[in-house]
C-alpha cells in the first residue's frame, strides 16, 4: 500500500467511526441489546458501536455476527491496534481474524 492508500483508508474508516456521533435510537437500542447479549464475552459499549457503525441496522437481525465482530475487535484492540483501523481491516476482511491482522500490520498502525 502506497501512503496515499493508506491516508484514503484511514480517512474512509475515520468518517465511519465519526458516524458513532449522531447515533440514531436504533444504534442506542442495537448497543444496549448486544451489550448484554455478549456480556460474558466481555463486549463493550465501544465493540457494539463499532459493530453498529460497520455493520449498520440490518445487522441487529444477525446477532451472532454481531458478537463475532466484536470479539474480534477487542481481540485485535487489545493487540493494540487503532479502533478505526482495526473496524475497516474486519469490515474489508469480512471478519477473518487472520486477514484482518494481516491488515492492521501492513498499515503499521500496530503494537
Amino acid at each position: 500500500m502506497t501512503f496515499g492508500t493508506i491516508n484514503a483508508y484511514d480517512r474512509r474508516h475515520n468518517n465511519e467511526a465519526l458516524a458513532e456521533a449522531a447515533a440514531p435510537s436504533w444504534e442506542r437500542a442495537f448497543v444496549d441489546r448486544h451489550v448484554a447479549l455478549g456480556a460474558s464475552d466481555g463486549i463493550t459499549p465501544e465493540a457494539a458501536q463499532m459493530a453498529a457503525v460497520a455493520l449498520g441496522p440490518l445487522a441487529s437481525e444477525d446477532s451472532a455476527r454481531v458478537l463475532d465482530f466484536c470479539r474480534k475487535f477487542l481481540q485485535l484492540r487489545g493487540m493494540g491496534f487503532q479502533r478505526a483501523v482495526v473496524c475497516g481491516a474486519l469490515v474489508d476482511a469480512g471478519l477473518d481474524i487472520d486477514a484482518a491482522v494481516g491488515t492492521c500490520l501492513s498499515l503499521g498502525r500496530g503494537p
